[in-house]
Order: C-alpha cells, then sequence, then structure tokens
C-alpha cells in the first residue's frame, strides 16, 4: 500500500506505510509513520529538532465500506527543539489530542449520524457508545456552546416537553435572529435564574420586550429581572385559549343525555376551530357549521366571539383594540355560559400584554415552531441520557434538521 492509497482510502496525508500489517479477528492494523515534512517542533513551529524517541498511537480510522475495524498504529516522533528547547511529541495531524481516533473516523461518525442513533452507530462501528457520544458532544460544543447575549433586544421565552413524569426545559429565544439563546430546566421562575445571571445587568438594559404565553411564571420573573420591558402575549396563545374553550364546551354540551344535537355535534371538534375561510365547502363543512350553530345558542355565541377575538390583531391602533377588547368582556360576561365567562375574564387579566402587541409586533412562533423540532430530537433518540448534550442539541436545532443530523463543518 502507498502515500496515495492512504490518502484516497482515509484522508490521511503527510504519512507513509511501514511493512508489518497485521491481520486478525478484531480487525486489520496498519502501521504508519508521518513524513520529514511533519517533523517540527509543535510549540514554535521550527524544524530545528532533533528527534528522541517515539510513542505509538493506536487511532481508528475510517471503516465505511469494510466489514471489519481499521486500525493505524502510527508511530509518533518525540523531538527535542534546539530553538525553545521544547521537548514534546509532533502534532499528529491526522488525529486531535487524547483522541483514540482519527478525524476522518469522526466525521464518517458525524455523516452517519444524520441517518443514525447514536446507539446504531456505535454498533455499526464496532465501537462503545460513549465514544460516539464524545464526538457528538465535541462538536456541538465547539459550534454551540457560546450563547450570542450581547445584542438581544427582543426575546420570547416558552417550556417544551422533554419527557414523561412532567420533565420541562424552558427555552429562550432571540427573536431577530431566530437562534435559542439559553435551555434551562425545569418550567418554574427559577428556571431562569442561570440565564440572568449569565445576562448581567448591562446586556438585560437593551431588552425591550419579551413575547411569552399567559403563565405566571415567567411574567414574574421578566417582572422581577427586566422591569422595563414590555411582556407581549402573542396571538397564537391567545387564540389557542379561545379554542381550548370551545372545545370544553363542545364536549359539556355532548355529555348532555337530554341534548338534541349529539350526532350532529359529534366529530364537530375541528369543524368548530377551523378559521371560516379554510371550510371545506367539497365536504359540506360550511352547511354542517350552519346547521350545528342553529342548534345551540351557547355555541353559536362562543363561535362569534372566537372569530372577533382574532380581529383583536388587525386593528388601526391601539385604542381601538382596547375599545374591542371591552367590548368582547362585556358579551362574554352577559353570556352566562361559564367557558365563555371564564375566557372574558382570562383576556381582562391580561389585557396588558394582548394590547402590547401594538407597540412592540412580536410573536413567539418562531419559537413554538422550535418547540417542534425539539419534541422531534426526542422522538429520535427515545429520550437522552446526558442533559448536557439535549441542550447542546436544542442550541443547534436551528441549524440542523432533527430527524437528519447535518454538520456544515466536522474539522
Amino acid at each position: 500500500m502507498s502515500r496515495s492509497d492512504l490518502y484516497h482510502i482515509w484522508g490521511i496525508k503527510g504519512y507513509d506505510i511501514l511493512p508489518g500489517t497485521k491481520y486478525g479477528a478484531r480487525g486489520t492494523v496498519f502501521r504508519v509513520a508521518p513524513q520529514d515534512r511533519l517533523i517540527k517542533c509543535p510549540d514554535c513551529g521550527s524544524r530545528n529538532v532533533t528527534r528522541k524517541g517515539a510513542c505509538v498511537r493506536r487511532l481508528l480510522a475510517s471503516q465505511v465500506g469494510s466489514h471489519e475495524k481499521i486500525t493505524l498504529e502510527a508511530s509518533i516522533p518525540i523531538v527535542h527543539c534546539k530553538d525553545c528547547r521544547a521537548r514534546k511529541m509532533i502534532d499528529p495531524a491526522i488525529a486531535l489530542p487524547k483522541k483514540s481516533y482519527t478525524k476522518g473516523f469522526a466525521r464518517d461518525v458525524l455523516v452517519l449520524l444524520r441517518e443514525m442513533s447514536v446507539l446504531s452507530v456505535a454498533r455499526f462501528l464496532q465501537v462503545s457508545w460513549g465514544m460516539i457520544s464524545s464526538i457528538l458532544t465535541d462538536w456541538l460544543e465547539k459550534h454551540f456552546s457560546r450563547r450570542g447575549l450581547r445584542n438581544l433586544r427582543r426575546i420570547a421565552i416558552d417550556e417544551t416537553s422533554v419527557g414523561k413524569g412532567h420533565r420541562y426545559v424552558t427555552i429562550v429565544m432571540d427573536l431577530d435572529t431566530g437562534d435559542p439563546v439559553f435551555v434551562g430546566d425545569g418550567k418554574a421562575e427559577r428556571a431562569l435564574d442561570p440565564f440572568w445571571k449569565e445576562l448581567g445587568p448591562r446586556r438585560a438594559r437593551k431588552i425591550r420586550c419579551v413575547a411569552m404565553d399567559m403563565g405566571g411564571a415567567y411574567q414574574a420573573a421578566v417582572r422581577k429581572n427586566l422591569p422595563w420591558a414590555s411582556i407581549v402575549f402573542d396571538r397564537f396563545h391567545v387564540v389557542k385559549l379561545a379554542n381550548e374553550r370551545i372545545d370544553r364546551l363542545r364536549r359539556r354540551l355532548f355529555a348532555m343525555k337530554d341534548f338534541e344535537g349529539r350526532e350532529l355535534l359529534k366529530g364537530s371538534r375541528f369543524l368548530l376551530l377551523k378559521n371560516p375561510e379554510n371550510l371545506d365547502a367539497s365536504r359540506g363543512e360550511p352547511g354542517r357549521l350552519r346547521r350545528l350553530l342553529d342548534l345551540n345558542s351557547p355555541l353559536t355565541t362562543m363561535y362569534i366571539l372566537k372569530e372577533d377575538l382574532r380581529r383583536f390583531w388587525e386593528m388601526d391602533s391601539r385604542e381601538k383594540a382596547e375599545e374591542a377588547a371591552r367590548e368582547f368582556i362585556g358579551c362574554a360576561r352577559a353570556s352566562g355560559v361559564p367557558e365563555i365567562v371564564s375566557l372574558g375574564s382570562v383576556i381582562e387579566r391580561h389585557m396588558e400584554g394582548i394590547l402590547n402587541h401594538y407597540g412592540d409586533p412580536v410573536s413567539s412562533g418562531p419559537l413554538e415552531g422550535l418547540n417542534n423540532k425539539v419534541k422531534a430530537l426526542v422522538r429520535r433518540a427515545y429520550g437522552y441520557r446526558n442533559m448536557h448534550v439535549f441542550k447542546l442539541l436544542v442550541m443547534a436545532a436551528r441549524v440542523i434538521d432533527p430527524y437528519r443530523l447535518r454538520p456544515f463543518d466536522t474539522s
């Protein structure tokens, strides 16, 4: 085997292959040594060195396309530099310090992780789960461990489930770039404590608005640490709240044994939640909706108020939106329907945050999209042994496909 074979098969440059290749049940071992052009001081780069022995490193090489392990037994010279007086082993170039595999092997692992789980890659390459996990962790820490907190102006905060037993993480996103900048444990107010500490008072002063849902924990945390920032409850969470009330009312009506329209109400959940412009005429949805609303007054009132709620974000000014909100709350109270009255009370308590949209038109929609990617990461791996690795994957979720890990740089 020649130098050319080393390069074209394993991508190894600057090495010669030596006699003494070993073939065995555990794979093939090739003996290699660096060429003279790689012999230089690892500290100052001087070539004015003398050899003082060698150290043998066994390195796993790329084995994609092979049915057995390929190991390089590299004889790495130890040199004494006559310029800086250092006495060290030279930089092998083909492997990182203290690693038992070549850079080419690490690149192949990252490519395989596009399609396979860590455990599957470990079994395929006949190595330990820890080695594959270490390669992935090193790559993630190199590219995603540093958070961009310097220029935060508009952020979004939300929680997402990461497993059974009510396990959650809190995610903070920079809405200007779309990048997640923090992942905390749990969904309580204290989950954000490390974020405030890392952010610091000087950078915190630059944040002017925060998009979130209507949960009390995040509101308390923001009011305590960013009292000058406006809290914005975006359209998604408010309309979601109204949809939940509609579904709750539908279920209560269906559970009533003496309700006349039980058969018509059956399977109508998404029909009631759909926007009118999205109804499918070919399936008779508009006609079925009209029959359903004609049948029951509370359901009609709830549906009309839901459509009125959608128009909050289409007003010309904050003043008109506030007027519409007051009218909505009055109608909700007058209806006497528990689900509608409850919705009106929630809107009244959170009116300031809803109307703040007209000063800072932000939405936590991008963060909701990221949450879907996080859930895909959890499904793909059936859980994670190391939460640190999981948090790094969340930080990287915007630039990688959660089903197919796509490293942009494996160097």
